[in-house]
């Protein structure tokens, strides 16, 4: 169980999207009726600063969230089907973006206004389970760029990518393989180049066998992911 520093908890280790709180029909009641958008690898979503108030809900592939930090994006975490991306409008109608979002692989993302999405949720009695979902990532992302076990952080935040390829394989496989880089990773966990490159060269999980490529062994990850909650 992972403890906030104002002493919330919560368990970490069961990585709930938001499909996953609100159920399989809710989740297709909301975004049923929203248009259907197609966005290609390292195409922009979202970008920081924008005043844009369209909410994204992710129906397949895997997006990356980045700061600009000094003129140069910096990843803070993965998001997968199931996410809600962009829900910044639905709290604060005026609130500019805060980070970029780049498909990370090709990706489907079903798009509504703020103010629609407001109405829905309202509807479905869903608003306390988006507020619950918003605060377990947030708790996520202090755990994952915190100061645990880096091994364990690293199996947190490539949570959406595994989950990602393990629907592609049909859950069969006992490995996945991941195109994420070095950099990426380092910069999701915060930590600096020579003590990522040891990290990532010592896996316990699983190794990169090319550049950009890491294959990961299902069953160490899902013991490493199970350490979040104890």
């Amino acid at each position: 169980m992972f403890k906030s520093a104002d002493g919330q908890r919560w368990a970490l280790g069961q990585g709930r999207t938001f499909r996953d709180l609100v159920g399989d029909h809710r989740w297709g009641k909301t975004i049923g009726c929203w248009r259907r958008v197609v966005v290609d690898p390292g195409q922009l979503l979202i970008l920081q600063g924008d005043l844009s108030d369209e909410v994204y809900a992710v129906e397949a592939g895997v997006f990356r969230v980045e700061r600009l930090e000094g003129g140069a994006p910096s990843v803070q975490a993965f998001r997968a089907r199931g996410d809600l991306i962009g829900e910044a409008p639905v709290l604060d109608r005026c609130a500019p973006r805060t980070a970029q979002v780049v498909a990370h692989t090709r990706c489907l993302v079903a798009v509504s206004q703020a103010g629609s999405f407001d109405q829905l949720i309202s509807g479905l009695q869903a608003e306390r389970l988006l507020t619950q979902y918003l605060c377990d990532r947030n708790l996520e992302t202090q755990m994952v760029q915190g100061l645990g076990d880096p091994e364990v952080r690293l199996a947190a935040l490539v949570r959406p990518l595994v989950r990602h390829q393990q629907r592609l394989s049909g859950g069969r496989a006992e490995q996945v393989v991941l195109k994420v880089s070095r950099n990426h990773l380092a910069q999701g966990l915060r930590l600096g180049h020579r003590r990522a490159r040891k990290l990532l060269d010592d896996l316990s999980i699983g190794r990169f066998h090319s550049k950009g490529m890491l294959t990961i062994d299902l069953e160490s990850w899902a013991r490493c992911v199970s350490r979040i909650s104890t």
